[in-house]
């Protein structure tokens, strides 16, 4: 069962950098281990950064938007041999569609839609 969360931070740790899901009324986090590029990405989102040209994230929400589409909410799915699973899932004139993607892009996404986040 999914439960709506929220990004927490972003944080350096001894393995590397983590950003800290944390559902909505709780006090535990799910830390999930990200890329250097991701994570600054993921901050860029947070602190509505306004970049001079488009990053990779930015990129798919404006194709997106030129396909009339748009994030309806993510969804960190499961956790299988110490990887986390998430799925993008778009909304478009003919429906729902859910994509398959990494964790860390679904947040960095999220973070600029503000769209639901799920876990």
């Amino acid at each position: 069962m999914l439960v709506p969360a929220e990004v927490w931070t972003v944080a350096k740790a001894e393995q590397g950098n983590a950003v800290l899901i944390r559902p909505v009324d709780s006090d535990v986090a799910v830390p999930i281990f990200i890329g250097l590029d991701v994570a600054q990405s993921i901050l860029i989102g947070l602190g509505n950064v306004s970049m001079p040209r488009p990053l990779t994230h930015d990129l798919l929400i404006s194709v997106l938007e030129n396909l009339e589409a748009q994030i309806s909410r993510i969804e960190i799915t499961e956790l299988k041999d110490g990887t986390f699973y998430a799925r993008l899932v778009v909304e478009q004139v003919a429906g729902e569609v859910s994509i398959d993607a990494r964790p860390s892009d679904c947040v960095a996404i999220a973070v600029r839609v503000k769209c639901p986040i799920f876990i």
